[in-house]
């Protein structure tokens, strides 16, 4: 059984929009018997790129990438709000 299942998310990010929330439903409409059917998601593991010196707000805390690159390991961080002030491309990728 594995700890968690992965997922990604390449594009423009919807502007002060939780984008988590967008993951989830991105994830339920592959897989409609999902365990996100249940329960809110969670990310465990988060990885970003996107343009220097964007500013995202994780969990209520606004974080500047000033490389423009993002990771936080499995289990080290549970993330429930990612949000972005404006539209920018990002790359995410994530396990939850």
């Amino acid at each position: 059984m594995s700890l968690a299942n992965i997922g990604n998310y390449i594009g423009t990010v919807v502007p002060n929009k939780n984008m988590v929330e967008v993951f989830k439903e991105n994830e339920l409409r592959l897989n409609k018997n999902s365990v996100l059917s249940f329960r809110p998601m969670t990310l465990k593991k988060f990885t970003i790129s996107c343009a220097p010196g964007t500013v995202v707000k994780i969990n209520g805390k606004d974080i500047e990438l000033p490389t423009g690159v993002f990771e936080l390991g499995m289990g080290q961080y549970e993330i429930s709000s990612l949000i972005f002030s404006s539209a920018v491309d990002v790359n995410i990728f994530y396990a939850y």
